[in-house]
């Protein structure tokens, strides 16, 4: 037990946590009691969102071959120093619509489970499921992106409010001035927190976050 818990302090102390530029008293990811009850329930099917660190203009394409290679590549690489707690589920996507994988479908694009709950990096409960995640009137998020430990900033999504493609830097492939693409807010528990900030787009040379999912793909993906 002793030798888990050193390598939760470990991970923990390279996930950014450490350092005032990452954590604020405010930020729940940054918790040394949730990182540790995370771990220890890690083997719970659930849904885990992080934001990258890094901030990205509206070429998201860039990284790889293709915009959904390019964009998991972009979470890849950002999972180990995002906060998340859970590093054991295998697989990542962004939160970010493209025509070939709208958010919507990505149950049956990438084996992304529907019956799941969706957790904060921490393990703080946003939804109970796939489609709960984007919200109705009826049915809101139980709390805010931000309020879940995943920051107050704005961030990318290339999507309309029921999780389709919308304005999107030209597929991802520019970061010009004159071009804009959607953006979510982490501040609204709102049906339109996907493409709710006002306005809800943003100029593509414009550097923002994006946000991730890491997840156990299997026989619980069909909605």
């Amino acid at each position: 037990m002793r030798n888990f818990i050193g390598i939760i302090l470990f991970s923990f102390s390279f996930s950014g946590c450490f350092t005032d530029k990452t954590c604020s008293g405010d930020d729940k990811s940054c918790s040394p009691e949730a990182m540790i009850s995370s771990y220890l329930a890690f083997s719970q099917d659930a849904i885990y969102i992080y934001s990258t660190n890094q901030k990205f203009q509206g070429n998201l394409a860039a990284y790889g071959t293709t915009e959904e290679e390019s964009l998991q590549n972009i979470c890849k690489n950002e999972k180990f120093f995002s906060g998340l707690a859970n590093q054991f589920c295998p697989n990542v996507q962004a939160i970010v619509s493209t025509a070939n994988a709208p958010l919507f479908d990505y149950s049956s694009e990438y084996g992304v489970p529907g019956n799941v709950n969706i957790l904060g990096p921490t393990g703080i409960l946003i939804a109970d499921n796939w489609s709960a995640f984007f919200g109705s009137s009826a049915m809101p998020l139980k709390t805010t992106l931000s309020a879940a430990g995943l920051g107050s900033e704005l961030f990318w999504t290339f999507s309309d409010s029921a999780g389709n493609q919308s304005s999107d830097c030209s597929s991802g492939n520019s970061k010009d001035f004159e071009i804009v693409g959607s953006i979510g807010t982490p501040n609204s528990t709102a049906v339109n927190w996907l493409n709710g900030a006002s306005p809800n787009t943003s100029y593509c040379d414009k550097s923002l976050r994006i946000l991730c999912i890491c997840y156990i793909a299997g026989e619980s993906a069909a909605l």
